[in-house]
């Protein structure tokens, strides 16, 4: 290996204190005591017995560290709970940033007082607030008043999904709130320094100049902001492999550091009066770093380009005193401080990522490349694509494992798309911020459209690599142990011998071929009810290991999709690639807009639906894709003389039992005309062995009725019962409970949703008949295990 991480104790002791900062668990009390006993051991005894207590001590002074910021963190959100109950109670503070300016328009807010009718209290913290549609972000800088109900983020729901909590906390913000008014949020002073101002200019520079996608790629690549940045430019360069060029990160700052020192050391050496005065290096360092900083507050002043700010002088300076391992150890410096005043970062991607692809370049790809040992003779030009290949290779091989398993897919193309796009970021990207700077400052609009032009020739070049065939897979994300063994084959490149880099890689490929392994199946039938908020989304999986999906969730009010951020995300960690069945219960929005997304994605067989039509636009892009990608669609209707319709399927038995109404010619609808939709929701019970799940869609109490007084009120029992609508008033009635008899009742309900769901009485039905309830909104994902004779039911949060 190449002696450079040997030689560089402090990296070894910040991962023990990321190690510590990451495992921290408890109060702070009982890590400090350990800290303290740890330390007097560490003062005395054999060298061996010192280096590893001090290794346990700064692994024990992370989690101390986590442990007390969790403990600030949570009396904050306490207090400012406290607050936010008191009557006409305000929050005032400064916009530090438009985190996003489309529905749902997000702002950054460093609050600084909570102010009644009793008078002001000091509340110096930051929160991330949810606009209403109606309102438009107020600037970067406004002094804002506004009335919210602040609280916590939320955490994980469901296994990979986005945990705001930890995600929001490694930047330092632990408070989130909605305003549902724009009568509620007045902006009532302005508070712009110098570069807030030198933003504000560049941004309106640059929208006045540019069309949209160049506005937005432009702003992201100086600014560092994606407030406008729609998914698809963000896919372009995801799919591509070159994510890392869309924000202000370790490259963007690493590059104009670069092109800083060299600038400054150029004019330096150029003046013999400067020379007299010290070496040119040491002094464009010195000259650089000062410089570097204030770019990073230019770009936004985020955590995340702080820290590139760090990586950036942590690379130059350990280059500059071209010491063994300097790099390195600058680096474990750097990751020190920034845990040190902020030790949740440990849990942001984007933290864990950038560290891994610099020490990638630090550690392995010298090794790569005295691997790739050119000869002597070799043109010039060719040893330098050598080592642009050794360099690329080298970050991507890092972080592959680490991306498949935060994100759940893969770039196989990206080592070789990154030749080219690194090169060419390297000229381009510098190129941007210079001219759009000089535009701002000089109020030259050419140069920003030479700006917007650049940006938009590296996204066209960035289309070239997405459209490769499998530019981008998407794999159930690996578990942790294969990550640690691909980071381990990794550090095996750095040997720097063939040998040693083939086996290294085959020990990357082999820990991610482990996402790409089919997931065995125990014959089991298995009940996933999804949190895709105010609606149902339950994913059930057969005996055999074919998928059915019953509703995916949506909102009256909302845009979001729930089957593209919940149901396909735990869809894709099961290793789905196509459904067997999906069933739509009836067409209402909170139970029909996320299968949209799944019918595109994954293209089911057959889709059961009730036959009742809706003129709501959602349900007829819903038809009209399943007509494209070629689903059969099914309305079940029992033989004649039954009332029960029976489909065996992988293992498990399928019977609708509603809605069934005579019918006197084949063409008179198989839905109750003079019902609503919820009345006539598909019933559907789905039985393994002798246990049973029963699917009532939001019947109401008339259809409850029909069902329990009609001739399939023996084939309502049923172990678990999915509650219908939501536990509103008007459903679960005394005679359902009765005639299905649930041990279980699984909820499929919104945090905080207007309309009071569940109802105070449907929850006492439920307890007063002993039913244990699971609710969405408390309990993330629900997953429901029946073997044919027992129920097993668990929850992801609790």
């Amino acid at each position: 290996m190449t002696g450079s991480a040997f030689h560089a104790p402090l990296l070894w002791l910040a991962a023990m204190f990321a190690a510590g900062s990451a495992l921290s668990v408890g109060a702070p009390w009982p890590w400090l005591a350990s800290l303290a006993a740890l330390g007097v051991v560490a003062l005395r005894g054999p060298f061996t017995l010192r280096a590893v207590t001090w290794g346990c001590a700064f692994l024990v002074a992370g989690a101390a560290n986590r442990a007390a910021t969790e403990s600030s963190a949570r009396e904050q959100v306490k207090h400012a709970q406290e607050l936010s109950a008191v009557d006409a109670m305000r929050w005032v503070g400064v916009v530090e940033r438009v985190l996003q300016e489309e529905h749902p328009a997000r702002i950054l807010v460093r609050l600084e007082s909570a102010v009644s009718d009793e008078g002001a209290t000091q509340f110096p913290a930051r929160t991330v607030l949810r606009l209403p549609i109606t309102l438009r972000p107020p600037p970067e800088g406004s002094r804002v008043a506004f009335r919210a109900h602040l609280h916590a983020p939320h955490t994980s729901r469901f296994p990979g999904d986005h945990d705001a909590k930890a995600s929001l906390g490694s930047k330092g913000v632990d408070l989130t709130g909605s305003i549902h008014d724009e009568l509620d949020l007045a902006i009532v002073g302005d508070e712009v320094d110098v570069v807030t101002r030198a933003r504000r200019a560049t941004r309106v520079l640059i929208r006045s100049t540019l069309p949209d996608d160049a506005a937005a790629l432009t702003e992201a690549f100086v600014l560092g902001d994606s407030a406008i940045m729609t998914p698809e430019l963000r896919k372009v360069f995801d799919d591509a492999g070159a994510s890392h060029l869309l924000a202000v990160s370790g490259l963007q700052a690493t590059l104009l550091a670069a092109l800083l020192y060299a600038l400054v050391r150029w004019l330096w050496g150029r003046a013999s009066w400067l020379l007299t005065l010290g070496d040119p290096g040491p002094a464009a360092a010195v000259l650089c770093v000062p410089a570097i900083f204030l770019y990073a507050l230019y770009a936004g002043g985020a955590a995340s380009v702080m820290r590139s700010a760090w990586m950036a002088v942590a690379v130059m300076v350990g280059v500059l005193i071209r010491r063994k391992g300097a790099v390195v150890q600058t680096l474990g410096a750097g990751a020190l401080i920034m845990l040190a005043l902020e030790p949740r970062a440990v849990n942001d991607a984007g933290f864990l990522l950038s560290f891994l692809s610099v020490l990638s370049l630090a550690l392995i790809a010298p090794g790569l490349a005295e691997s790739m040992a050119p000869t002597e003779k070799s043109p010039r030009v060719g040893v330098m694509l050598l080592a642009t290949l050794a360099t690329s290779v080298a970050a991507v091989v890092a972080t592959t494992p680490l991306v498949a398993h935060l994100f759940g897919r893969v770039a196989p193309w990206a080592a070789l798309s990154n030749v080219v796009l690194v090169p060419v970021g390297g000229i381009a990207l510098p190129a941007v911020v210079v001219a759009t700077l000089l535009g701002t400052a000089l109020d030259l609009a050419w140069l920003v459209k030479a700006s917007g032009a650049v940006s938009m020739a590296l996204h066209d070049l960035c289309v070239v690599f997405a459209q490769l065939p499998g530019a981008t897979l998407e794999v159930p994300p690996p578990p942790s142990w294969a990550v640690a063994t691909g980071l381990g084959g990794a550090l095996l490149c750095a040997v720097g011998r063939r040998w040693a880099v083939g086996a290294g890689l085959g020990v990357v490929g082999l820990s991610l071929a482990v996402a790409f392994i089919p997931p065995r199946h125990d014959g089991n039938l298995r009940v996933l009810m999804a949190p895709v908020g105010q609606g149902d989304g339950a994913i059930v999986t057969l005996p055999s290991g074919e998928t059915v999906v019953i509703d995916a969730g949506g909102s009256f009010i909302s845009e979001v999709d729930p089957g593209r951020t919940v149901m396909l995300p735990i869809l894709k960690r099961l290793g789905v690639q196509r459904l067997r069945l999906m069933i739509l219960s009836h067409p209402h929005p909170d139970h029909m807009n996320g299968l949209i997304t799944l019918v595109k994605e994954l293209r089911p067989e057959e889709l059961w639906w009730n036959g009742q039509a809706s003129r709501h636009p959602k349900f007829q892009e819903l038809m009209t894709t399943v007509k494209e990608v070629g689903t059969r669609v099914v309305t079940p209707e029992p033989p004649a003389g039954a009332h029960v319709a029976t489909v065996e399927l992988g293992g498990a038995t399928f019977e609708v039992l509603h809605p069934f109404p005579a019918r006197d010619g084949p063409e008179a609808p198989r839905f109750f005309p003079e019902l609503d939709e919820n009345d006539n929701s598909l019933v559907v019970r789905i039985s393994h062995g002798s246990t049973r799940v029963l699917f009532p869609g939001d019947v109401e109490v008339e259809a409850e009725r029909m069902l329990t007084e009609g001739p399939v009120r023996e084939r309502l029992r049923a172990d678990v019962l999915k509650v219908p609508h939501h536990g509103s008033i008007t459903s679960t009635s005394e005679v359902l409970l009765e005639a299905v008899q649930p041990r279980h009742a699984l909820m499929g309900v919104g945090a905080g949703n207007p309309w009071g769901f569940p109802h105070p009485d449907v929850v006492r039905r439920l307890a007063e008949h002993g039913v244990d309830i699971w609710r969405t909104d408390e309990d993330g994902l629900i997953t429901v295990v029946l073997d044919g004779r027992t129920v097993c039911v668990s929850a992801y949060a609790r």
